[in-house]
């Protein structure tokens, strides 16, 4: 169940330290909103092809191995995005959410198999009910601890703390 918690923690950073990442980047309003937004397209544009992928390459590859890629995938494109952020260029910041977009959705691919491997079909629906609670509690912890662990002008460290759950939810496993 932990597994994604990282994930989901870190892909709602943006939007819990938007006032934060605002006054960090010291662009033009418009120009601001258009990264900020971007962040996020960037995070969806692989992913409208990728968990297509990525279940082939599951399939072919094994769970375990695919895995560990995709989790490796969020937490170097986690590392660059907090990287990025601590030298305030929004191009590093870009290239960080593109990588930590491709193993962001494949890796629910992998955690929805590991359940349907585990379990018999009556019994799946309670655990990937729980999984998915898990993981947005790992969203709603986002939601109240990154604007506090962010400096008033600075989202850096909020970023890093996110790292460190990525870490910790891939190693969970």
């Amino acid at each position: 169940c932990i597994s994604t918690f990282g994930d989901y923690y870190c892909f709602d950073n943006v939007g819990a330290t938007h006032s934060h990442l605002k006054t960090q980047l010291h662009l033009p309003r418009e120009k601001f909103e258009y990264y900020y937004s971007l962040l996020y397209s960037v995070y969806s544009f692989p992913n409208i092809i990728l968990p297509f992928i990525g279940g082939l390459l599951i399939a072919l590859l094994g769970l375990r191995v695919m895995y560990v890629v995709f989790g490796v995938s969020i937490i170097f494109g986690q590392f660059i995005f907090a990287f990025g952020s601590q030298w305030e260029s929004i191009t590093l910041m870009l290239i960080g959410r593109v990588i930590f977009g491709i193993g962001g959705e494949s890796i629910n691919i992998c955690q929805t198999a590991m359940i349907v491997k585990w379990y018999f079909k009556s019994e799946i629906s309670f655990p990937l009910g729980i999984s998915l609670t898990v993981s947005r509690l790992g969203s709603v912890l986002n939601d109240v601890l990154s604007p506090r662990i962010a400096n008033d002008d600075d989202a850096t460290n909020a970023y890093w703390f996110g790292l460190m759950l990525c870490i910790l939810s891939f190693v969970a496993i």
